[in-house]
């Protein structure tokens, strides 16, 4: 009896990836779980450290994965009179909710968190796609002329007057 005669066979082929639409929801929704977690410590009072995998060359030349903190931004501020402003970013980028209107008023800090609830449904719900895939579009464009220009091949570098 042959030894592959005992495996189960099937026409089963892999699943595809995620679609684009769903990959910039979740790194968006990712992105505000780690906005409430920061909100959430500022409100118990602790320091929020973000922290991320990196692989290090040790003094032996092994590279070794270690845990180093990385620089958080938060989207939310205060101005001078202590009401807090919330911007929803993405690639560095403000996310314009309504036209020209990135800034959400919060008022309170204890309002932060049921505001970046809110957002992360409408993002899972398709509500910001048409945005998010503007700034996308803008990030590739900026990313090509940067290439090319530190490439030295003339593109994305302004004409000499």
């Amino acid at each position: 009896m042959p030894i592959l005669d005992n495996l189960t066979l099937t026409d089963a082929g892999r699943q595809k990836g995620v679609n684009r639409e769903q990959g910039f929801r979740s790194k968006l929704v990712d992105a505000i779980d780690l906005q409430i977690a920061a909100v959430q410590a500022e409100q118990k009072g602790e320091p929020f450290k973000r922290t991320a995998s990196r692989f290090i060359t040790n003094s032996e030349g092994h590279r070794q994965e270690t845990t180093v903190p990385v620089r958080f931004r938060p989207w939310w501020w205060k101005d001078k009179a202590g009401q807090v402003f919330l911007e929803i970013r993405y690639a560095n980028k403000p996310v314009e909710i309504k036209q020209n209107k990135p800034t959400i008023a919060v008022g309170t800090m204890d309002k932060v968190i049921p505001i970046l609830e809110q957002v992360k449904k409408a993002a899972l719900a398709g509500e910001l796609d048409r945005q998010l895939v503007a700034i996308i579009s803008t990030r590739r464009r900026e990313l090509k002329r940067t290439v090319g220009a530190v490439a030295g091949n003339g593109i994305g570098q302004k004409a000499a007057k």
